[in-house]
């Protein structure tokens, strides 16, 4: 009996692994693009969406978004989780463009399409401002009909940004619309990997030289 209850044991120890060994393996899949890239962490607004990465957004390294694209011509855009202003600490607020603002009030009820306010990919969306000052503008980067902007963030939660970027941290919800122009160039999760490492390499060779350079 002893035996057995050993054994008995033993077995449950061992499910009780596996079963913690697969809860791992599932989470790192629905946190990765399949490239080994994390995602935003997906809610319902943002679960359907083919994630991509701009790099470096208006030139400025640092200033990376995501964007969510849906087969249905909707775009969701974010703050990657590695953008500047999400190392900086607590945001402050988000203060989304004039036009913007004015676009969403007006422009309440109106079906997608023409009578939407049109964003280039180089247009400014907002300016997302830290509370130790600094101020991060951020480009729309996909071009089209604007549908939503997150007023969640302009209420009380700025920071969600932060804590919660693919759930309720989001930026903007357009359209898609290729008569206005391309979006930038977006990478798959596997790209924007590499090219953050190789990101991580050169800044890494910068500040050597610096090092270097002061101690001379």
């Amino acid at each position: 009996m002893a035996t057995l209850a050993a054994t008995a044991a033993r077995a449950r120890e061992d499910s009780a692994a596996i079963a913690a060994v697969n809860r791992k393996r599932r989470r790192v899949a629905e946190s990765s693009d399949g490239a080994g890239e994390p995602r935003p962490r997906m809610g319902q607004l943002t679960r359907y969406l083919s994630v991509k990465w701009a790099l470096a957004s208006g030139g400025e390294v640092g200033h990376d978004l995501w964007c969510g694209y849906h087969d249905n011509g909707v775009c969701v855009v974010g703050l990657a989780p590695c953008h500047a202003a999400l190392q900086r600490g607590p945001i402050a607020r988000v203060e989304y463009a004039p036009a913007v603002l004015q676009a969403i009030e007006t422009s309440v009820g109106k079906p997608k399409g023409k009578n939407r306010y049109q964003m280039s990919r180089t247009d400014v969306l907002c300016e997302v401002v830290c509370k130790d000052g600094s101020r991060h503008p951020v480009l729309v980067t996909a071009a089209g009909s604007l549908l939503e902007i997150n007023t969640a963030l302009l209420d009380k939660s700025p920071d969600r940004l932060r804590s919660d970027a693919g759930r309720d941290g989001w930026l903007a919800i357009l359209h898609r619309d290729p008569s206005i122009g391309a979006p930038g160039k977006l990478l798959e999760g596997g790209e924007y990997r590499r090219a953050k490492a190789a990101e991580a390499v050169a800044e890494a060779g910068e500040d050597g030289d610096l090092a270097g350079a002061a101690a001379h």
